[in-house]
This record gives structure tokens, C-alpha cells and sequence, in this order.
């Protein structure tokens, strides 16, 4: 685990905003280890497919190989030993073992009719193999050139494109072809020296590779010829190949060669890859009866569902003529009380108006009897004033002050009690 040291400088002074800067570090920190965890998780789910993935795809290829062995196999046990073989040539190599099972697989199909058996034929493809390493060809480029030789190996003659990738991209296994043709004649005032050059019978270098493209074009480069190059060269390439040093991608592939002859090993044991294959194979054949059951699974729930929202709103509807019937007693109750209440201010009106003309008729007689009495007080003011003369009799006139008092009193109250028997419907003189 990596130990980072975190250095940490605070210039504020004060207690508080020193806290406040801590704080604020430390969230900063919390929000740093959750967005590392997220991270983790999304790896790990990419990852979890990843490996998944790549497990289908190594189980698909090495169904692929066993089925191509199958043909150049015997029985199932045959099959199983080819395949450790190649394994181990593969690893010893430090070749793919995809690439050279197939190239394995064609050459063996090629060469079944001249008697090969085949552990020569496993020691080939590991000669070939090796042959590509010593050509100082990089991982990709050997296993596509190792395809290449072995496509032409199949048609049982060296020519063309496949020719042509073995003498760019692997001179060394050119130069095992070369070699044998030189030692069978079919190239004539030719050798090679020390160096490995190949030269004519004076010492001068003679193009080899035109040599081979002549003889190619004349058919003369068989998977015979390949085949027995590499028997008789087999002890020099393992010791030019013993010299060699591993590359960090030939030791992936190795690596990898192992991994993939482990989850053979697991399949073998369970046969999980030939189950899951039967099983979407089965599943595909029935597919019109799985369709048609999750068709009626589809009606049933979709019936299911429609009940359920004919349901809804249904009861939507009924819950709006509720809604609809509540405003129509509430229309008509408002309606009513309208109604009740216009009555009811029309009696209102009717009865201030009649209150109203009894009032005016008290107050008319109520004014005709003060003018009476006015014009009473008035007569016997105006008599008491033209007798001019003192009435000996003092209790008399006494009487008559007395009678005028009680008028003007009478007068006073009739005042007042008109007043308030009009009250607001009155209008001042």
C-alpha cells in the first residue's frame, strides 16, 4: 500500500478560522475517499464484465481448436493428447497456442497421406515455431505469418501470399526451406557457408529468396519439403533457439497459454460450455413456443393491467358526476337563499315604507294640533294684551300666566314626542 505524506500549512490566525480550515481539509478529503470508492465500484462492475467476456471468448476458442483437431484425431482420448502436446510445444515455443494448433491442424491434414505421425507433426509446428522466434519476429507478426505458412501448407504447395509472409516476415524459416532445396538438388551450384550466406561455386552471395519465389511458382515448394526441412534442421534450431531471450509479450503469451489450458481443464471436468451452448441452442429451436408463451404471459398481464386502469378511471368518472351533483345541490341551495333573502328585504322595504307613512301621518297631525295651539297661545296672549287693563282679581290673572305656562309645556312635549316618533325618516323644517 502506498503511503502518501500530506503537509499541511495554515496561515490564518485565530482559533476559529484555524477550525474553519481544518474543516474545510477534512471535507475535502471525505469528498476525495467517495469519489475514489465510486471509481472502485465502476472498475470493479467493468471489470466483473470484462472478465466474464473474456471467459466466453476463451471457451469459444478452444472449442474452435478441439473441433479442427477433431479432424485429424482418432478418438477422444487421441484428441485430449494432441492437445497437451501442443500445449507444451506451445510454452516451450513461447508461441500462441491458438496460432500453432492451427497451423498443426492444417499440416496434419495435409501430410496424412505421406505417413506423418503425428508427434513428428507436433515436433514441426514447434520447429516452426521457434524458427519464427530466431527470425526476430515480433509476437503478432509470428503468429500472422505462422497462419499464413500454415494456409499454404494446407494446399499442400508454398506459393503466393503465403511465400511471400514467410520470406519478410520470417527469413530464418526461408533459409530451413532454402537449405533443404540445396540439399535435395532442386537448387544446383548453391551452398551456404559458415555465415549462413548462400553462395554460388566462387564464393559470391547468389539472391536465394529469387531462387525460392522460382520455385514456388513451379510448385516445387510442398508441404513434403517444408516438412523434412525442419526434421533435418531441427537440432541447429533448438540451439540457435536455447540462445534466444524472452520477450515480456512471449511471456504474456505463455502466460496466457497456461490460463487457456486451465479453463480447458475446467470445461473438461463440467462441461459447462458445451451445456450453455445446448441450452441456447435448445432455447433457439423453441423459440416460436417461447414466444407464444410470453405472448399469452403478455396478454394475461397486459388484461391484467387494463382491468386495473378501466378500474381507475371508472372511479375517476364516478367521483366527477359526484363532484358534478354536489355543485348542482350547491347552485340550487345558493339559489334559494337568494331568493329567501330578496323576499325577505322586499317585506323589509314594504314595512319601513308603511312605517314610514304612519310616521308622516302622526306628524301631520301632530303639526295641525301645535299650529292649533299656537294659534290658541297666540289668541289669549293677544286678548290678555288688548284688555290692556289689570284684572282686580290677582287670582285670575295668576290662572290665565298659569294656563299659558302649561300650553307652552304641552307644546315642548308635543315637540319632543313628535321627534322621536320619527326618528331617521324625518326632515327638518
Amino acid at each position: 500500500m502506498v503511503t502518501e505524506n500530506v503537509n499541511i500549512r495554515i496561515r490564518e490566525t485565530g482559533a476559529r478560522v484555524v477550525k474553519r480550515k481544518i474543516d474545510d481539509i477534512g471535507n475535502a478529503a471525505n469528498n476525495a475517499t467517495r469519489g475514489i470508492f465510486l471509481l472502485q465500484r465502476a472498475l470493479f462492475v467493468i471489470g466483473g464484465a470484462g472478465i466474464v467476456r473474456g471467459l466466453v471468448n476463451y471457451a469459444d476458442a478452444l472449442t474452435e481448436i478441439e473441433n479442427r483437431l477433431r479432424l485429424t484425431s482418432s478418438s477422444t482420448q487421441n484428441l485430449e493428447a494432441v492437445q497437451d502436446a501442443l500445449f507444451a510445444a506451445a510454452n516451450r515455443s513461447r508461441t500462441g497456442f491458438r496460432e500453432l494448433a492451427d497451423v498443426y491442424s492444417r499440416v496434419a491434414l495435409s501430410v496424412r497421406q505421406l505417413g506423418t505421425s503425428q508427434q513428428e507433426t507436433v515436433e514441426f509446428t514447434e520447429s516452426l515455431a521457434k524458427a519464427s522466434i530466431i527470425s526476430g519476429a515480433s509476437a503478432r507478426e509470428a503468429n500472422a505469418a505462422l497462419v499464413q505458412l500454415g494456409q499454404g501448407l494446407a494446399s499442400n504447395t508454398l506459393r503466393g501470399d503465403e511465400l511471400r509472409s514467410v520470406l519478410e516476415q520470417l527469413p530464418f524459416v526461408a533459409d530451413v526451406i532454402a537449405k533443404e532445396l540445396v540439399r535435395t538438388g532442386e537448387v544446383v551450384g548453391v551452398s551456404f557457408n559458415e555465415a549462413g550466406d548462400a553462395v554460388d561455386e566462387l564464393g559470391n552471395n547468389v539472391n536465394i529468396r529469387g531462387k525460392l519465389r522460382e520455385l514456388a511458382a513451379d510448385g516445387k515448394i510442398s508441404a513434403e519439403v517444408v516438412l523434412n526441412a525442419f526434421k533435418n534442421a531441427k537440432g541447429e534450431i533448438d540451439a540457435l533457439f536455447a540462445d534466444t531471450v524472452p520477450t515480456i509479450s512471449q511471456a504474456l503469451q505463455v502466460a496466457n497459454n497456461n490460463f487457456l489450458q486451465f479453463i480447458d481443464r475446467v470445461d473438461d471436468a463440467s462441461g459447462i460450455s458445451g451445456k450453455l451452448a445446448q441450452a441456447i441452442i435448445t432455447v433457439s429451436e423453441n423459440l416460436d413456443e417461447i414466444l407464444a408463451a410470453a405472448k399469452a404471459v403478455t396478454l394475461a398481464l397486459a388484461a391484467l393491467f387494463a382491468a386495473s386502469v378501466l378500474g381507475r378511471v371508472n372511479a375517476f368518472l364516478a367521483g366527477i358526476r359526484n363532484v358534478g351533483k354536489a355543485l348542482t345541490r350547491y347552485r340550487a341551495i345558493q339559489a334559494a337563499t337568494t331568493a329567501t333573502q330578496a323576499a325577505n328585504t322586499a317585506a323589509t322595504v314594504a314595512n319601513l315604507t308603511a312605517r314610514q307613512t304612519e310616521i308622516g301621518t302622526t306628524l301631520a297631525g301632530a303639526r295641525a294640533k301645535l299650529a292649533e295651539n299656537a294659534a290658541t297661545a297666540a289668541q289669549i296672549q293677544s286678548t290678555f294684551a288688548s284688555s290692556g287693563a289689570r284684572d282686580i282679581n290677582t287670582g285670575k290673572i295668576i290662572s290665565n300666566q298659569a294656563a299659558v305656562s302649561r300650553l307652552v309645556q304641552a307644546n315642548g312635549a308635543l315637540a319632543a314626542s313628535q321627534q322621536r316618533g320619527c326618528g331617521a325618516y324625518c326632515v327638518a323644517d
